[in-house]
């Protein structure tokens, strides 16, 4: 077997990450065998090992592999477990929109554990935006209607992604989406609160993209935690900069905070007022202002692409996480003329409908009057001598092209009087 040495010059790729661009040397070098896959050259560095690309010595298909390095292995024992515990949550998860997970295992001889999952070649949402700038408003929302619905299958699961971002989402050469690294996923269904509390990590996630409450506490969390990341991650393939930016971890978790949520319109004008509605919905201060599950995300996110122009207003605490709660201003405002228009439109169509009965009821009660108002000139009419003119309509009477007035005869309920 291929024993692992030191690459000392980087192969060309360009999928690798500038983590990886930037390392001088990596665990593994081309040829070296793990199982019955044979490293061809690396990919990219996570926050939880390095990915390779390799082929299956039998089947012939290339792969991707994530190791965990030895020094990783020894060092933290826990490491290893979180490791194969990704493994195995995803092997559970067998959606089309997720990266699926074939095989795990530890290779002893060269001291490290590894994760063999299907390899995805068309690049990430990273790459997409390093190549061609922000994406068109319908384009951001395919995609991330394709999370939505890797969203819900984890949703299923009781699993929270924790590191969504355009790195995390991959494309296949044919157009699939799919979700990828659960190293920091955590399912919070059936863990009691003293085993959280042995597991706490400290905060988790990329900081630009996590939510509030996962900066605050990153270990009791649920599905709206990756909504926010989400909106956060279409506000940046929309506008192409990110919301909250800063040299440091503590000033973009500051901003997370305190800042207003922005309108990505200030950057990209041309987005429609339905979509930078949905952006700032989902990055809102206050999970209780997110969609409440995946199902009604992928149902906004449909409404949007559908050319839906209202949304759900827009509400967030800022100053803290429990601050006093107040409107977003260009939201609030377009939530403020909508109301006022459903009002008048509201005050018209009751008059209206009003004014019609009121017609109706004078009608029926005229009718029903022993002597009515309406037809009280038909009566008077047989009263008085009528002219030569009126006596020689007599016959026109008599033949029945209308109904003769008087004689017993009464008109029909929705008739009218000649």
């Amino acid at each position: 077997m291929i024993q692992a040495s030191p690459i000392v010059q980087e192969p060309p790729h360009t999928e690798i990450s500038d983590r990886v661009r930037h390392k001088k040397q990596y665990t593994l070098a081309p040829g070296v065998v793990l199982g019955k896959h044979t490293i061809i050259k690396p990919l990219g560095h996570g926050g939880m090992g390095e990915v390779y690309l390799a082929l299956h010595d039998t089947l012939q298909v290339q792969r991707a592999i994530k190791i965990l390095p030895n020094q990783e292995v020894t060092a933290s024992a826990r490491a290893r477990e979180r490791f194969m515990r990704e493994a195995r949550l995803a092997i559970q998860l067998d959606h089309p929109n997720i990266v699926q997970v074939v095989d795990a295992d530890v290779e002893t001889e060269l001291g490290l554990c590894y994760i063999v999952m299907e390899y995805v070649d068309g690049g990430t949402a990273r790459s997409m935006l390093k190549a061609t700038g922000p994406l068109p408003e319908k384009r951001a929302l395919l995609l991330a209607l394709k999370v939505s619905e890797a969203l819900l299958a984890a949703e299923k699961m009781h699993l929270v992604h924790r590191d969504i971002k355009p790195d995390n989402i991959m494309l296949s050469r044919n157009g699939v989406v799919k979700l990828a690294d659960l190293g920091i996923a955590k399912c919070f269904w059936g863990t009691l609160p003293e085993e959280r509390k042995q597991e706490r990590s400290g905060m988790t996630g990329t900081p630009a993209y996590i939510s509030p409450e996962q900066a605050l506490d990153p270990d009791n969390l649920d599905i709206r935690s990756d909504f926010y990341s989400l909106g956060v991650t279409l506000y940046e393939l929309l506008t192409g900069i990110k919301p909250y930016q800063g040299a440091k971890t503590i000033d973009i978790i500051k901003q997370t905070f305190h800042q207003s949520v922005p309108d990505p319109r200030a950057i990209a004008p041309k987005l429609s007022k339905a979509c930078a509605l949905l952006v700032m919905r989902l990055m809102a201060k206050e999970a209780a202002d997110r969609p409440a599950d995946a199902a009604t995300l992928r149902a906004e996110i449909l409404d949007v692409l559908n050319g839906r122009e209202e949304m759900p207003e827009l509400v967030h605490h800022s100053g803290s996480r429990h601050g006093t709660a107040h409107t977003v201003r260009e939201p609030a405002a377009a939530g403020h003329l909508r109301g006022g228009h459903d009002w008048l439109r509201i005050g018209m169509v009751t008059g209206l409908t009003l004014f019609v009965c009121q017609i109706i009821l004078l009608l029926l009660f005229d009718y029903l009057a022993e002597e009515p108002r309406f037809f009280r000139g038909l009566y008077l009419e047989r009263l008085t001598p009528r002219s030569t003119a009126a006596q020689d309509a007599e016959a026109d009477w008599q033949e029945g092209l209308y109904p003769v007035p008087g004689d017993g005869d009464e008109f029909p309920a929705s008739g009218t009087a000649p």
